[in-house]
């Protein structure tokens, strides 16, 4: 379903938030959520990425299940663990779109 929300996180603020964790020196236990805190869906995934591509092509939608959408976003308590991540997931989407635009530009000139 592509109106399904949820929390998307870069690899590094997870790596990041897993050695975080792991330096504390409380002993903890338990099951920890790690996600930016912010909900995007498929198609807003796509909308990015089109974007960054300055593409004029159409985001084609295959017609929706007949399943209510779903939300997902990690809940964290930022203030309790003193960390949050540094990384804006839509900022990370453009940097990605563009380095692999660069090397498909250079992959196309050999």
């Amino acid at each position: 379903n592509y109106l399904n929300k949820l929390d998307f996180i870069h690899i590094n603020d997870v790596c990041s938030a897993i050695y975080f964790l792991l330096k504390k020196k409380k002993n903890m236990s338990g099951i920890f959520e790690i996600g930016s805190g912010e909900s995007l869906s498929i198609l807003e995934v796509a909308k990015i990425i089109k974007s960054t591509l300055r593409s004029k092509n159409k985001i084609i939608k295959n017609s929706l299940s007949s399943s209510i959408p779903i939300k997902t976003k990690a809940i964290l308590n930022y203030k309790q663990f003193k960390w949050k991540p540094k990384i804006k997931i839509k900022s990370a989407i453009k940097n990605i779109v563009k380095y692999e635009k660069k090397n498909w530009n250079n992959l196309r000139k050999i």
